[in-house]
């Protein structure tokens, strides 16, 4: 079960299988978005609002804001908005309050993607959407022909490039599909084996990274070293590790027993990161 609630738990987007978003308002009206067997439809106590039949329904990945008003998904259905024709998983943009899909992985002269999307998540605020994408012409200066990420923001209705170094160079390998965005979209956190995002990265293995978007700062948080699956055709992968509202604290599991003097048990274990402080617990 895989689920992402909204700051007061009315509105819960639950993905057991792929199957399905739920929202549950508190005066007992419910919408369902249910993806099952090719239909996605948005439904309130049994009765279709917005039907929205395709063959392609089953959603790549999802999120929502902290007040429940938006849902941010990734689809193959080409009958969302007009004019979908580049036959590549879209971001998506659902605004409950007026029930509008836009497409967000778009450039921003609006130009198509030619290339899957994979992953979408939503600051708390609901102002910025950061999601990976194969795409090369999302923006210029995307050149590394690599899966990258990228951010929308809602108000200025920009997409930028943001898997780079802090001198503006393009990371040399896949970005990871399990992403983070902080609650105000200040920071976004990733997993990649590039080497070239910050200075000495020679340990040969992917490493979790913090970028800063309002001056492109990037720090590698050493101690976390990503765990990742395969899952479905698409091999999503995902680094082990939950971070706080502000990205101040880092939980995340891991089976090194060096990282504390107490952890005998050679097992995976869950560790708590203050990045303020740099102090590291076992928890």
């Amino acid at each position: 079960y895989a689920y992402s609630r909204q700051d007061d738990a009315t509105t819960l987007a639950d993905n057991e299988s792929g199957d399905y978003v739920i929202s549950d308002a508190p005066s007992g009206l419910y919408s369902v978005v249910m993806e099952k067997r090719g239909v996605l439809a948005t439904r309130t106590r049994g009765r279709d609002l917005l039907p929205l039949n395709a063959a392609n329904a089953i959603p790549l990945s999802f999120d929502i804001s902290g007040d429940g008003a938006s849902v941010v998904f990734v689809s193959r259905q080409i009958d969302l908005v007009p004019n979908d024709t580049n036959q590549q998983p879209d971001v998506f943009l659902w605004n409950r309050l007026d029930g509008t899909i836009t497409r967000v992985s778009v450039s921003n002269e609006g130009r198509q993607s030619n290339g899957a999307s994979y992953s979408a998540v939503i600051s708390r605020d609901g102002r910025k959407i950061a999601y990976t994408s194969d795409a090369t012409n999302l923006v210029a200066s995307d050149q590394n022909g690599k899966r990258d990420l990228f951010v929308y923001d809602r108000d200025n209705r920009t997409t930028r490039i943001v898997s780079l170094s802090a001198t503006g160079v393009q990371a040399d390998s896949d970005i990871f599909d399990d992403i983070r965005i902080d609650s105000t979209g200040a920071r976004v956190a990733f997993a990649t084996s590039s080497s070239n995002l910050v200075s000495a990265d020679n340990n040969g293995v992917a490493d979790v990274f913090v970028k800063s978007l309002a001056d492109g700062y990037v720090e590698r948080i050493d101690q976390i070293k990503p765990a990742f699956y395969s899952a479905g055709l698409d091999g999503l992968q995902t680094i082990n590790a939950s971070f706080n509202e502000d990205f101040s604290k880092v939980a995340f599991t891991d089976i090194d027993d060096s990282l504390d003097h107490e952890d005998t048990n050679e097992q995976p274990d869950v560790y708590l990161l203050d990045r303020s402080s740099g102090s590291l617990n076992l928890v």
